[in-house]
């Protein structure tokens, strides 16, 4: 009986310490601790509402139903092919994505350069 609650109670501290990790994270994206991370969420947020205006919800639902049997037959058998490509498409995409940071990481300095210029030579 002891083993049940013991065994019981090390999964309960495992989920709480992961749902405390996930609420931390939000905060810290909802609050604007790191401006570019809360702008990636805001465009992911954004184009999931695009997603909600063409789909219904149990149609994505049976999509993913679908998707979850029939996804994996299909990487068992062609394998090789799938990696070379994730491999291939996952460094683009990192080097696209890098080069976007970097733009709105200069662009965020160069606007907040040109304020305090601005409001220095107000005063």
């Amino acid at each position: 009986m002891y083993t049940k609650i013991s065994t019981f109670r090390k999964h309960v501290d495992v989920c709480l310490t992961h749902v405390n990790h996930v609420l931390k994270q939000m905060s810290r994206l909802f609050l604007v601790e790191d401006l570019v991370d809360s702008l990636k969420l805001a465009v992911v947020m954004w184009l999931l509402t695009y997603v909600g205006a063409v789909f219904n919800g149990i149609t994505i639902l049976i999509l993913a139903d679908i998707l979850l049997f029939s996804v994996p037959p299909i990487y068992e058998k062609n394998k090789v092919r799938v990696i070379s490509f994730s491999c291939k498409s996952c460094i683009v995409c990192f080097k696209k994505a890098f080069i976007v940071e970097v733009q709105i990481r200069d662009y965020i300095t160069i606007t907040s350069i040109i304020i305090i210029n601005i409001a220095a030579s107000s005063n």
